[in-house]
């Protein structure tokens, strides 16, 4: 289950459920019989993983051959823009 879950955990407990034999009020020291069970639980964030994992949300390498100053302007603005983009979701 933990490897389905990478960023949450499963608290539970399974309660019986009693009750008397017989209707009405019990006999002294009547002992009351599991007619069924309930299932509680709660799902809980793992605060450490997910702050790890925010921190390499939305990294990226942009790497290019070209040698030409005048031809890299274009992806300067294309790195600002990202860089922008991501300071903002951040």
């Amino acid at each position: 289950m933990s490897r389905l879950m990478k960023w949450h955990r499963v608290n539970g407990k399974i309660v019986p459920i009693k009750k008397y034999a017989s209707p009405g009020r019990p006999a002294k020291g009547a002992v009351p019989a599991i007619v069924g069970w309930c299932v509680q639980g709660e799902l809980v964030e793992k605060q450490a993983e997910i702050v790890q994992a925010r921190q390499w949300k939305g990294r990226f390498i942009l790497a290019t051959n070209e040698l030409d100053a005048e031809a890299l302007g274009a992806i300067r603005k294309i790195i600002r823009v990202k860089l922008y983009y991501f300071s903002d979701c951040a």
